[in-house]
């Protein structure tokens, strides 16, 4: 491929991406100041309450999606036209019928849900609005997948926006000015999971005109069934919730949710690599160019977003006080190892592309295991003694164990050079050099010496990955000249 081609190839990921980090960003800055209004409405014991019974939503939908939404991505670009409206077609019906079945299951068994989650059968009517909210949530991801496919990005990345908006107005009118409390929570996420799914079902209307295949359902769930155990695996991550529940009680599990939401922007990166990276990985990896295309945006992506982690984590003592009522600054200590942890997850899934490449997709399951086995541990062994901060370093170290075995594996089945270990290299001194700054040492240092530092940490993270300079200037431009274009388009 030729070095204009594989720039323009370069330019329309790009492009695609930004549209989807614009999207994201606008709501979610949104909830970034509305969530910690409706902590100091309903107090960190119903949100705990919330954020534990939300849980079962992640783990419930794995069964619901069977991983038929990545098997669908990998197999309709090479179905012909004709038929590529039935492979969703048939996803579709599958999520639909499962996700009702689920839900009446989960409403049935409501009152022991509540005891086992929250610790207390008072919770029992949170269990019942998640089971409903389960439906139209699995649906979405199901159109989410189409539209990917088809490569609407800027379709699917608006109504993303107005779901996020609905769900923070409806928050801000039940929560924060009605003072609804939980139950504004969850009619809140309820709504705005139904109007995106009649959204997306306007925008995916043709597909309701194929009819679904049971032979290729059947299809469809053999080749998705390890990435649907491989996001199970991802899903007992948050089991970090219950013991920190079990350990410290529903508030600090409220309190550690909160941080995650508190450092949450900086996985919008990841959020928008993702929405366009795995459908252009899985159309052009054949090609001779792709391996270097996605080298060139794992080094873009982690010299940006790990400039981005540092100077969130650098303010972090300021935020955390404003956000989390009755914090002090030296509770920032955890924000780096969180904000990096999310950096890491966008190297994780570029670490192992070589063994969806390969169809070795067992070999994520092995991945998810060893991140489990070092973070759930680490988490339960010392959180009476550091409190949530251990949940976040345990965290971090999961996801950096499970980069390595990731891209052991990945080099193994397919040949595919990616600069991962720079990569993780510089997440390791972004994280350890900010954890000294905002109080790891003991004490935490004066704001304008950690903005002082942002510079040098990119400086470093510029040598470390070897990033070339038109690399950089070709992405940014692209993104912006994408962003342009989608807008005219509208």
């Amino acid at each position: 491929m030729s070095e204009p081609t594989r720039r323009s190839i370069a330019r329309r990921l790009a492009g695609a991406a930004g549209v989807y980090g614009v999207a994201f960003l606008a709501p979610r800055v949104l909830r970034f100041v509305i969530i910690p209004l409706v902590v100091a409405a309903v107090g960190f014991g119903a949100y705990g309450t919330f954020v534990l019974v939300s849980l079962i939503i992640p783990f419930v939908h794995v069964a619901c999606e069977l991983g038929m939404g990545t098997a669908a991505l990998r197999l309709a670009p090479h179905e012909p036209p004709e038929r590529r409206a039935s492979v969703f077609a048939s996803v579709i019906a599958a999520r639909a019928v499962v996700a009702v079945i689920a839900a009446g299951l989960l409403v049935l068994a409501s009152a022991p849900l509540s005891r086992l989650t929250t610790g207390s059968a008072d919770a029992s009517f949170a269990v019942v609005f998640t089971a409903v909210t389960l439906v139209p949530f699995t649906l979405t991801t199901a159109f989410a997948d189409q539209l990917r496919n088809e490569e609407r990005h800027s379709t699917l990345a608006r109504l993303v926006v107005v779901r996020e908006l609905i769900e923070a107005a409806l928050m801000f009118v039940l929560v924060i000015a009605l003072r609804d409390g939980l139950r504004g929570l969850l009619v809140s996420r309820l709504c705005a999971e139904i109007a995106l799914v009649l959204l997306m079902a306007a925008s995916c209307r043709h597909t309701f005109r194929a009819r679904p295949s049971l032979s290729m359902i059947g299809t469809l769930a053999r080749l998705g069934a390890p990435i649907a155990f491989l996001y199970l695996l991802v899903c007992l991550r948050d089991l970090d919730r219950y013991l920190i529940k079990a350990i410290l009680g529903v508030a600090d599990a409220g309190r550690y949710d909160l941080a995650l939401r508190i450092v949450g922007p900086v996985a919008l990166g990841n959020a928008a690599l993702a929405m366009v990276f795995e459908p252009f990985a899985f159309r052009m990896y054949a090609n001779p160019a792709a391996g270097e295309i996605i080298a060139m945006f794992l080094r873009v992506y982690v010299v940006g977003f790990g400039t981005m982690a540092f100077a969130a984590a650098a303010v972090a003592p300021e935020v955390f006080p404003l956000l989390s009522p009755g914090a002090a600054p030296a509770a920032a200590v955890i924000a780096p190892a969180l904000i990096f942890a999310f950096v890491g997850d966008g190297v994780l899934r570029v670490a192992g592309i070589g063994a969806d490449f390969a169809k070795r997709t067992g070999a994520w399951i092995v991945v998810a295991a060893s991140h489990l086995l070092v973070a759930l541990p680490v988490t339960w062994l010392l959180l009476r003694t550091l409190g949530i901060f251990a949940a976040g370093a345990a965290l971090l170290a999961g996801t950096l164990v499970a980069s390595e075995v990731a891209f052991a594996f990945s080099r193994r089945l397919y040949p595919l050079e990616l600069p991962v270990h720079r990569a993780l290299a510089v997440i390791v001194v972004g994280v350890t050099s900010m954890t000294l700054l905002v109080g790891g040492a003991g004490v935490v240092a004066p704001l304008p010496m950690r903005l002082a530092a942002i510079p040098f940490f990119l400086a470093a993270a510029w040598a470390i990955t070897g990033l070339r300079g038109r690399d950089a200037v070709e992405v940014l431009a692209a993104a912006g000249s994408m962003a342009t274009v989608q807008g005219k388009t509208r």
